[in-house]
């Protein structure tokens, strides 16, 4: 009977164990959501730099390629759009992996922090979450932008080189922004 109670308490023991497991992997996943949603200004950020970043080719393809803008623009705006649309889904998912992997490092600061000064660890958590934040964005804005142009200008000179110059615009700009946009999704 005895060996039986023992096995009962640990049985009990087990289930409270994995059920407090439970609940912080869901508190975790719970803050993992919210982390990812990004606000109205960041999505604007995000698309509004991809049209500039996406639009850089253009002149490459006038001035080098000989693509007039009279004659191609239904083609420019159409791949320019969609690459902005990519371009700006690549620079959200980096911004996502790079602030995670920046709030692991950074999480034995906040309490730290709150006992040196008067702040809460409330306070102190929101603020450096903003700060981290506001680098995971710089850092993806700059870091796709240039990774993003330097395919650009790979695949335009030596991958499709030996395509007509409209197949080359939207090959070279799609695969670009595909690669990118697919590389961003990646786990840090």
């Amino acid at each position: 009977e005895r060996e039986r109670e023992r096995g009962e308490g640990k049985t009990h023991t087990n289930t409270m164990g994995k059920k407090q497991r439970r609940d912080s992997d869901d508190e975790f996943l719970d803050s993992l959501v919210q982390a990812n949603q990004s606000s109205w200004s960041e999505l604007v950020v995000y698309f509004v730099n991809a049209l500039l970043v996406a639009t850089v080719p253009v002149y490459l393809y006038v001035e080098v390629f000989g693509m007039a803008c009279e004659q191609y623009q239904i083609l420019y705006g159409i791949v320019t759009l969609a690459t902005a649309y990519v371009l700006s889904y690549a620079y959200k998912n980096t911004a996502f992996n790079v602030k995670v992997e920046l709030s692991k490092e950074r999480e034995h600061l906040i309490t730290n922090k709150a006992i040196q000064g008067k702040q809460t660890k409330e306070e102190v958590k929101e603020a450096q979450d903003l700060v981290t934040a506001r680098e995971a964005i710089a850092y993806s804005l700059f870091s796709v932008s240039s990774y993003f142009l330097a395919c650009v200008t790979l695949f335009a000179f030596f991958i499709f080189a030996r395509a007509p110059a409209a197949y080359n615009y939207i090959f070279s700009l799609g695969s670009a922004a595909a690669l990118w946009a697919v590389v961003s999704m990646g786990s840090t």
